[in-house]
């Protein structure tokens, strides 16, 4: 009887991956890390605390005699506590031959190949799935996870939930630019009626603020699907868990688009940004994917009858500061802070970190592969004095 379960070690096995490899391709391919927007500790085997002290100066009057100044120092931590968390992948031959066709690999029967090459076929399919669950992860935390499904038990907050309940971090929101909301239909799509729909369109990024009665849209965002009049038809299925609507709340909608992206990035580069940080070059300015494309169309639009119009992808920049635009990132939501301040535990070699195939058809006779990978990460920072968040309130 052949080998029926393969377990990756430290070092590799017959196939492609070693395990360091499978641990760097599920834990540290998004782009949150490519991209150089958190600094990765490898080899977190246990809760790394993180400590800080803050003070402040004070210019006094010249003397001959010392005179000691109040202490005010201020000694803080923070821990970076990785969280353990697997996936189990059961695939049954059927599909995994309609999968190996898609991917235009050689042709023949799935028995024809070898165990390695298999193996690296399904953890090829399995780690792409694994990755874009895991920036979600990182970045949303376990709520924001929409690409897959994250029940473990373990708390995981993630770092823009962290960064928006944390009272130390600087704040601001979007309120100078919200719309009155006077309805909200209980329906799949919701309907949102508003006060004044000029400067919306199809497209935009939409989040509820202070709603009254139907309190669970709160938070949560919608992209607008059409207009008429002031009625916005949206992509939001409020038919089952949302109370009817009634106003008694702010009531409004708060969105970055292309009328008022230039105006949201000047706020922040005037106001928001610490003067000393202005020029240290770990500062990033990380914005949702589709406040790049308003701010393209935005710059487009300005440029109409100068001759000077964006064409093609570049390099995204706003009064000398680069924007990093993510495809996940929560809604209607900028942060500005230094990369080397926020960290991203794992541990790609340690005991917590494994994968296993194991072939059922030579041991129950299904005809099925089980696919196992265990992993470990968390999120944290330090200095949330020098973090900035624009984001809906």
């Amino acid at each position: 009887m052949g080998k029926t379960t393969i377990d990756v070690s430290g070092s590799t096995y017959a196939g492609e991956y070693s395990m360091k490899d499978l641990q760097a391709t599920a834990l540290l391919s998004p782009q949150f890390v490519e991209r150089g927007l958190i600094t990765v500790i490898d080899n977190l085997k246990g809760p790394l605390t993180m400590q800080n002290v803050d003070d402040t100066v004070e210019f006094i009057d010249p003397a001959c005699d010392f005179a000691g100044q109040t202490n005010t120092v201020t000694p803080t931590e923070r821990v970076l506590n990785p969280v353990k968390y697997e996936v189990h992948k059961e695939y049954c031959f059927e599909s995994l031959e309609t999968d190996w066709r898609a991917k235009g690999l050689a042709p023949g029967s799935l028995n024809d190949y070898n165990d390695p090459q298999l193996q690296d076929f399904l953890l090829s399919r399995t780690l792409e799935k694994i990755a874009l669950a895991n920036e979600e992860l990182y970045i949303n935390g376990k709520a924001g996870v929409t690409s897959a499904t994250a029940s473990f038990t373990a708390g995981y907050t993630g770092f823009i939930p962290a960064v928006k309940a944390d009272g130390s971090t600087l704040k601001s929101d979007l309120t100078e630019w919200e719309v009155t909301v006077t309805n909200i239909t209980v329906a799949n799509p919701a309907v949102v009626t508003v006060a004044d729909a000029t400067n919306l369109k199809v497209g935009d990024k939409i989040s509820f603020v202070s709603i009254g009665g139907m309190t669970e849209i709160n938070g949560e965002s919608a992209t607008i699907v059409s207009i008429s009049g002031t009625d916005l038809t949206t992509d939001k299925d409020t038919s089952s868990g949302y109370t009817a609507f009634s106003a008694g709340g702010d009531d409004a909608i708060q969105f970055i688009n292309r009328s008022n992206v230039i105006e949201v990035l000047a706020q922040i580069a005037r106001k928001e940004i610490l003067p000393a940080l202005r020029r240290d070059p770990s500062l990033k300015m990380v914005i949702p994917w589709y406040v790049g494309a308003c701010y393209k169309e935005a710059q487009a639009t300005n440029a109409t009858g100068s001759g000077s119009f964006w064409v093609g992808d570049r390099e995204l920049d706003f009064l000398g500061r680069i924007m990093e635009p993510m495809d996940v990132w929560a809604e209607n939501t900028i942060l500005v802070y230094k990369a080397s301040d926020v960290y991203l535990g794992v541990d790609l070699l340690g005991d917590a970190s494994s994968a296993r195939i194991t072939d059922l058809r030579q041991t129950t006779g299904d005809d099925k592969t089980r696919v196992k990978l265990s992993m470990k990460s968390d999120v944290n920072y330090r200095h949330p004095n020098e973090i900035f968040v624009m984001r809906p309130n």
